[in-house]
């Protein structure tokens, strides 16, 4: 019996040792990785690949927020490989970009054509030029800045539709409302998340709210409305 719990306290000691080494790599991945500074934005990557493009188009859409601090520090990972991409990314390796609060507020974005600013599916085909690699950037990048405006409990407390679609409002380059209130009035799929993967209905409501309610990107996160209020504050713009 003895021998059995000491066999069992080995077993749970060596996992816990492993645990803490991989926290330890996810949260200072910084030794496997090259790196470009831009202003409060580092960017890392493998290799002699040229980040500036897109680090720069990244920076200039998140310092046009008004949840932009430059005295905070952003840091982006961009993996080169499924393999990388998935041991840094864990249980959230089917996302294309990852904001890890956990690790140090590290951002993890999946193997792209980095000089090119394209990010590739996990099936090898690019993702839409609509979304090129900056924007993901800017993206996750955003979700670092609701954290920092929030704190744990209220970041962690957030509705879906507005810390995503924040986010989509500061990473994405076009947004047309008119179009895409349409697109919503018209229940068509690429405005459903589950059915799209697209934060695009998410993003509708954001607008809404800025462009009917007055709101911004501070008095929505302070206020954190659920999807269906604001979706019934929209019912007169979709008769």
């Amino acid at each position: 019996m003895k021998k059995i719990s000491k066999a069992i306290v080995k077993i749970f000691v060596a996992f816990l040792l492993i645990v803490i080494v991989y926290l330890i790599m996810i949260s200072f991945p910084q030794v496997f990785f090259n790196s470009r500074q831009f202003e409060n934005l580092k960017v890392y990557h493998h290799g002699n690949a040229d980040v500036t493009t897109a680090s720069e188009k990244a920076l200039a859409k998140i310092k046009k927020s008004s949840l932009y601090n430059p005295n905070s520090e952003y840091e982006v990972f961009l993996t080169d490989s499924d393999a990388e991409h998935t041991f840094f990314t864990s249980i959230w390796r089917g996302s294309y970009g990852v904001y890890l609060l956990f690790a140090n507020g590290n951002i993890f974005i999946r193997p792209s054509l980095i000089e090119q600013d394209r990010l590739i599916k996990p099936d090898g085909n690019l993702v839409a030029e609509d979304r090129p690699l900056n924007y993901f950037i800017a993206h996750e990048v955003a979700h670092a800045m609701e954290y920092e405006k929030l704190g744990f409990s209220k970041y962690n407390a957030l509705n879906q539709w507005v810390r995503e679609g924040i986010a989509d409002h500061i990473g994405r380059d076009k947004f047309d409302f008119d179009e895409m209130l349409e697109n919503y009035r018209n229940n068509l799929p690429l405005m459903d998340y589950k059915q799209s993967g697209l934060y695009l209905e998410y993003q509708l409501l954001v607008e809404y709210k800025f462009k009917y309610k007055a709101a911004n990107p501070e008095s929505l996160l302070e206020e954190n409305p659920s999807e269906t209020e604001v979706k019934n504050e929209m019912q007169n713009l979709t008769k």
